[in-house]
């Protein structure tokens, strides 16, 4: 899962392209590694995002409708 096999650029995260693993967006691209799932749907009324830093092993989770 955390290991990509091809990279895409995110409209929101990156213009850069970066890695896509098993459901896992993976951006070992910029300064600080993150992996992660977006649910970015704007025309059904939600976004969802959840990151996570394993250099500090945080997560972050957000939600929005």
């Amino acid at each position: 899962m955390t290991n990509y096999a091809i990279t895409d650029q995110h409209q929101v995260f990156s213009d850069k392209p970066i890695g896509y693993g098993y459901g896992l967006r993976i951006n070992d691209k910029a300064d600080i590694y993150e992996t992660g799932h977006t649910g970015f749907h704007p025309s059904e009324g939600f976004t969802a995002v959840n990151l996570y830093y394993p250099k500090t092993k945080t997560s972050i989770v957000l939600m929005e409708t």
